[in-house]
């Protein structure tokens, strides 16, 4: 099941901003900001003297259980066991109790 996130006023969406790892380095950071499923805002660090890095937004298509589970089965059908054991972990990550990935894992 995609996750929506609150959406965000335009006041708080432009005060998000990369971040920084744990020796003081900036580095850029993805921000869920709702209105819809998948929807990010990926913040770079910046260049040269600027306080902000550049700003884009990203659309990440997220899978429905279903279609994750007919992903699941295409890849094992065609001897990917790898894909096929990756897409029923994060099934089950998600449904623990899923009958099939259960079954598959």
């Amino acid at each position: 099941m995609p996750v929506i996130a609150k959406e965000l006023a335009e006041v708080s969406i432009r005060r998000l901003t990369h971040t920084h790892n744990v020796s003081g380095e900036p580095y850029k950071a993805v921000h869920r900001v709702g209105g819809g499923a998948g929807l990010y805002l990926q913040c770079l660090q910046p260049s040269d003297s600027r306080k902000d890095g550049a700003k884009s937004w990203l659309y990440r298509m997220e899978l429905t259980t279903e279609q994750a589970l007919q992903k699941g089965v295409i890849s094992r059908n065609s001897g990917n066991l790898q894909e096929a054991e990756r897409v029923y972990r994060a099934i089950l990550q998600s449904e623990p109790l899923h009958p099939y990935a259960n079954h598959q894992k």
